[in-house]
C-alpha cells in the first residue's frame, strides 16, 4: 500500500496547486545496523519506513518547532494516513493539520507496511516485539534520523492511539499535546482480547500453519476474517448495509478477499505485540495535554462501560470525547474516515495552543 514518491508528489501537486518541492519529502528508510529488543533478541539492519509532509520550521536556536507525529492502526502503514480522504480533511490549506504550517511525520511501525516484518524473510524467526519496542523505535526515528527533539503534537488511531498513550508516559516532556483516537489507556481485555486470541488460536491450530513456516497462507485466516471485520464495524452501520442474506454474503466474501492480502505471521506478531501494553499504571505522570476521542459504536472497547471517562480523570490536562455513532459511521473503523471526526482535530489543536 506504500505509495511511490512520484505518485505521492503528483497527487499532492494536483490537490494543493504547486507547493515548493522542498515541502514534499521523499519516502525514506531509517536503517539501524543492529537493534536489541526488550526481550534480548537482536536483529541486523532493522528498517523503519517513513514519509513526511510539509517543511520543518526552526527557532533561532535551530530547533524544529512544528513537528507532528501521526501513527497508524494495526496492520496498516503511514500510507493509510496519506490517502485523499486524509489529505483533504486534515492536511490541505486551512485544515487543522495544514502542511503549510506543520511538519507531518508518518512512520510505518515495526512489523507493518514498509518497515521490517516477519514476511520479509525471517518469518517465525523474526524477533518477538512489543508495543514498547515499537514506540522506542519511533522515538529513535524522530530523534536520530529526523533530528526532532520535541513534538508539537502526536495523533494516533487504534494501535497508533495506544502508542500515543505510551509516548505520553515514556517521554512526558517530548510533546505539547496528544490525541489518541479509538484507544483506551488500559491493558487489552474483553472483546478486544478475545478477538485477538480467537484469530491467533485459529491460525496456530491450522495444519497449514507449520509453526509459521507455511507454504501458503493458512485458510483459518480467511474464514475468521469476516468475524474480525464485523467487530471492527459499527452495529448501526451493519444494520443499514446488511439488510438481507445477499448483502451478508457480499460482506463475508469481501472480508475473505481482504484476508488474502494479509500475511499470517505479520498479523500474529502485531496482535501479540499488545501484550506489554498497560498504561493505566502511569496516567498521573502524563504532562502533555490529552484530547482522547472515541466512538460510541466501537465494539472492540465498548464506550458504554465508561472506561475512558473514568481513566481520563487521572490525566492532569486530559479531556475525553465520545462521538455518537450513526448508521453512516463505521464503528472502530470510523478512524479511517476523518471527514467524520476532523472537527475534533480542530478542537484538539486549539486546546494545545491555549495557554
Amino acid at each position: 500500500m506504500v505509495r511511490s514518491i512520484l505518485a505521492f508528489c503528483f497527487f499532492t501537486l494536483n490537490l494543493w496547486g504547486s507547493p515548493s518541492l522542498d515541502q514534499i519529502k521523499n519516502e525514506q528508510d531509517y536503517i539501524l545496523p543492529e537493534y536489541t529488543f526488550r526481550n534480548g533478541q537482536k536483529i541486523s539492519n532493522l528498517k523503519i519506513h517513513y514519509a513526511t509532509l510539509g517543511k520543518p520550521q526552526k527557532n533561532k536556536e535551530g530547533v524544529i518547532t512544528n513537528a507532528v507525529l501521526l501513527l497508524h492502526w494495526s496492520g496498516g502503514s503511514g500510507a493509510d494516513l496519506l490517502t485523499e480522504r486524509f489529505m483533504t480533511e486534515l492536511y490541505a490549506p486551512g485544515k487543522p493539520l495544514d502542511a503549510n504550517h506543520y511538519y507531518l511525520i508518518f512512520p510505518d511501525s515495526l512489523g507493518n507496511g514498509g518497515s521490517s516484518k516477519p514476511s520479509d524473510g525471517l518469518r517465525a524467526q523474526f524477533p518477538h516485539y512489543g508495543y514498547h519496542d515499537m514506540v522506542e523505535l519511533q522515538h529513535l526515528l524522530i530523534t536520530q534520523e529526523l533530528k526532532v527533539f520535541h513534538l508539537k503534537m502526536i495523533i494516533g488511531t487504534s494501535m497508533g492511539g495506544m502508542h500515543t498513550w505510551l509516548w505520553t508516559e515514556k517521554f512526558p516532556d517530548f510533546m505539547d499535546g496528544a490525541m489518541p483516537i479509538v484507544s483506551l489507556p488500559k491493558h487489552i481485555e474483553g472483546r478486544n482480547l478475545i478477538w485477538r486470541q480467537a484469530i491467533a488460536q485459529a491460525i496456530k491450530n491450522d495444519p497449514e500453519w507449520k509453526n509459521g513456516n507455511y507454504q501458503r497462507q493458512p485458510y483459518s485466516l480467511t474464514v475468521t476474517w469476516p468475524f474480525a471485520k464485523m467487530l471492527l464495524d459499527g452495529v448501526p452501520h451493519l444494520e443499514k448495509t446488511v439488510p438481507d442474506t445477499s448483502a451478508a454474503h457480499q460482506f463475508i466474501n469481501q472480508a475473505k478477499d481482504e484476508s488474502k492480502t494479509i500475511d499470517a505471521n505479520n498479523l500474529m506478531y502485531v496482535l501479540e505485540a499488545s501484550a506489554d501494553y498497560k498504561p493505566e499504571d502511569k496516567l498521573e505522570s502524563i504532562k502533555a495535554k490529552v484530547y482522547a476521542l472515541d466512538f460510541s459504536d466501537d465494539q472492540l472497547d465498548p464506550p458504554e462501560l465508561g472506561t475512558l471517562e473514568d481513566l481520563i480523570k487521572r490525566v492532569k490536562r486530559g479531556r475525553a470525547t465520545i462521538q455518537p455513532g450513526t448508521p453512516d459511521s463505521f464503528g472502530h473503523m470510523t478512524m479511517a474516515h476523518p471527514e467524520l471526526w476532523a472537527e475534533h482535530v480542530s478542537k484538539f489543536v486549539q486546546f494545545v495552543d491555549q495557554d
